[in-house]
């Protein structure tokens, strides 16, 4: 970050299978991630981020149970510009199992909250938007 002048890095990681120990593929997230990028879906995954705490000062999770990090990542490039991607794999996400973000409906829900609390949009934006985060969901899983 003090290199690139970022003020929130993030990084690729490897899937594997929490049960089997099988490893399902990295994966590789963009260079660079703006607020623009972030409105339309979250390429950054929780485990690899990073951000400059004596920058921006301190910024909290949305109070939602899915898709806080998401929230958090929105809020910083606001504040601080664009994201940048450190280089090589360091973290491993372990698939499988039940975890929090398994309901998508529940999900859906929460990241519809975050367009309208946190940012402060209206109905059909927050809707269009919605729509934009759903498809990148989708291509990415």
């Amino acid at each position: 970050m003090q290199r690139e002048g970022g003020t929130l890095s993030y990084g690729d990681y490897e899937r594997r299978d929490r049960e089997s120990g099988t490893t399902l593929g990295t994966y590789v997230s963009p260079e660079r991630v703006s607020y623009h990028d972030l409105l339309h879906g979250c390429p950054v995954g929780c485990l690899t981020a990073a951000y400059d705490q004596h920058a921006l000062g301190k910024v909290y999770m949305p109070d939602v149970k899915r898709g806080q990090d998401w929230g958090l990542w929105l809020a910083l490039t606001r504040l601080g510009g664009p994201a940048r991607k450190y280089p090589g794999v360091h973290a491993v996400y372990h698939t499988g199992g039940v975890s929090l973000s398994a309901n998508k409906l529940a999900k859906v829900r929460d990241v519809y909250r975050i367009y309208r609390d946190q940012e402060g949009f209206g109905h059909f934006r927050s809707s269009w938007y919605l729509l934009h985060h759903a498809a990148s969901a989708l291509r990415n899983s």
